[in-house]
């Protein structure tokens, strides 16, 4: 519904995402990751190491319970982790991309909070443990990969401003710190 601005105008209302939706947890309207947790110093491959094992730690020590863990905007901590399992995959097929023909396309904002939007029904109907098991693969193979890139391929990259295409760990850690304040909750 559209109001009116201080000056009598319509206004149209906020859009609650880039797509007019509602964000999931741990992003901002426009789909991009928030940095959170402690970060580790030194390079994008040891952050993603550090990450990685994050990762591991929590996916193997967390029970069914605690996997199905509400985040909230319906998600658990099952979704969150086949989310991060899905984008992790989107970054190696980009990368693959790159390899193929030397470009990264431009992905708008919409289209991330669609993808998430369109993979929550999926998501959700997946076994808890199994997204727990695709999360660990996907960091494992996207950050194999991101090891063994030429560095020059890395640098034109993230100069397009793609440092999460490089930095896996500046997307899940934010993911990752919403997962430990959900179990730690219950």
């Amino acid at each position: 519904m559209s109001e009116l601005a201080d000056d009598g105008a319509l206004k149209a209302p906020a859009p609650r995402g880039a797509c007019g939706f509602e964000s999931h947890p741990g992003h901002d309207s426009a789909g991009r990751s928030h940095e959170g947790g402690e970060r580790v110093a030194g390079s994008y491959v040891e952050r993603n190491a550090a990450s990685r094992r994050r990762l591991r730690a929590l996916a193997e020590g967390a029970d069914e319970r605690y996997l199905q863990s509400p985040l909230g905007d319906g998600w658990t901590v099952a979704v969150a982790l086949a989310h991060l399992a899905f984008w992790d995959g989107w970054v190696l097929a980009r990368w693959d991309q790159y390899g193929r023909d030397g470009t990264v396309e431009e992905l708008p904002d919409c289209v991330v909070d669609l993808a998430n939007a369109a993979g929550l029904p999926q998501w959700l109907a997946l076994a808890p443990r199994r997204c727990a098991e695709l999360a660990v693969d996907a960091a494992e193979a996207v950050d194999d990969l991101i090891k063994r890139l030429p560095p020059a391929a890395v640098e034109e990259v993230i100069a397009t401003g793609r440092p999460a295409m490089a930095d896996r760990s500046v997307h899940r850690s934010s993911h990752l710190d919403d997962i430990e304040r959900a179990i730690a909750s219950h």
